[in-house]
């Protein structure tokens, strides 16, 4: 009887002590979902196209920007895509504005991301442009940022005319002075 009274303690015990984990172990999947939800409502409030590929180069995060920058030309990002796939979907849909060979193109385009080293620009086939930013995490992927420059290209641009103007209306000017001052010689 007082062995299986202990038993029975034991066993109430055991139960008690498993009810204790299972609740835990809800609370902890609680958490865990709500830390996800927070770094997924993050990632979405990102302005700038983000994508994270792991070590296998595989697409496993990208926020709404990300998307709308590639999809001008159909929605072909797709999560457990590689980067390589990504590239060549894209050169398909017509997305980047491919100079020279596309198998060329594609090689520089992958030796790059695979060596991230800095910012970059580039161009979109519709006339758009981006800065492209990658950097390896510690685990050997890489997170990619995307940002829209086709303004900043713009003013860039009507600024190098204006000084191009400019220039071409102070050789004018240095000519039409040269002219005055030969004019002048000679009145005198």
């Amino acid at each position: 009887l007082m062995v299986a009274s202990s038993v029975c303690i034991m066993v109430a015990m055991l139960g008690g002590w498993l009810s204790y984990l299972a609740f835990r172990l809800r609370v902890q999947e609680e958490e865990a979902l709500l830390a996800r939800r927070r770094l997924s409502d993050a990632v979405e409030a990102i302005p700038e196209g983000f994508a994270l590929f792991d070590a296998q180069d595989r697409l496993v995060v990208v926020n709404g920007a990300f998307r709308r920058i590639h999809s001008r030309q159909g929605n072909f990002v797709k999560i457990g895509m590689t980067f390589e796939e990504f590239c060549r979907l894209g050169v398909r849909a017509g997305l980047w504005k491919v100079v020279g060979d596309e198998e060329q193109w594609i090689q520089a385009k992958l030796a790059r991301h695979r060596n991230p080293v800095g910012a970059f620009e580039v161009e979109l086939a519709h006339g758009a442009w981006l800065r492209v930013s990658e950097r390896r995490t510690a685990e050997g992927g890489i997170v990619g940022i995307r940002t829209d420059i086709t303004d900043a290209k713009a003013r860039e641009e009507t600024l190098i005319q204006s000084r191009s103007a400019l220039a071409a209306q102070a050789e004018e000017m240095r000519t039409l002075a040269d002219a005055a001052m030969q004019a002048d010689r000679a009145k005198s």
